[in-house]
């Protein structure tokens, strides 16, 4: 409701869609951008959203936008900064570890993780299997 109602104020600037679930339908509603927390960690699915609905291919835009609601879900029931730190650790980027009074995934849970996530080629490159990150 809100992003359709700033598109219609006048004046030079693109209004950014502003959560990953809402891409592929702000795309439709002339969306050229997004801000969001998994969008930096999974740029190579929102892209082919992108591709795939400016190239007529609703069907693959959907596909695609299925997998993003699968990594939101899995960070959500992780909690989102637990599972975002670990997710980062696993792509090879070490964000150290969460705030107090937060406390890291343990090794069941990042395991858990791991496995929901590995799957779903969504990445710019492979998760590090969990062993390899002396969990």
């Amino acid at each position: 409701k809100t992003f359709a109602r700033c598109q219609q104020l006048e004046g030079d600037f693109d209004v950014l869609a502003g959560n990953e679930e809402s891409w592929l339908p702000s795309l439709a509603l002339g969306a050229r951008a997004a801000v969001g927390g998994t969008l930096g960690f999974a740029a190579p699915v929102y892209r082919r959203i992108e591709e795939a609905f400016v190239g007529g291919d609703i069907d693959r835009a959907r596909a695609e936008h299925a997998k993003t609601l699968q990594l939101g879900r899995a960070l959500q029931e992780f909690g989102t900064v637990r599972a975002g730190k670990a997710l980062a650790s696993m792509l090879g980027v070490d964000c150290g570890v969460v705030r107090l009074p937060l406390r890291s995934l343990h090794d069941r849970e990042f395991r858990e993780l791991h496995g929901r996530l590995r799957g779903l080629d969504i990445f710019a490159r492979s998760l590090s299997p969990p062993a390899e990150l002396g969990r």
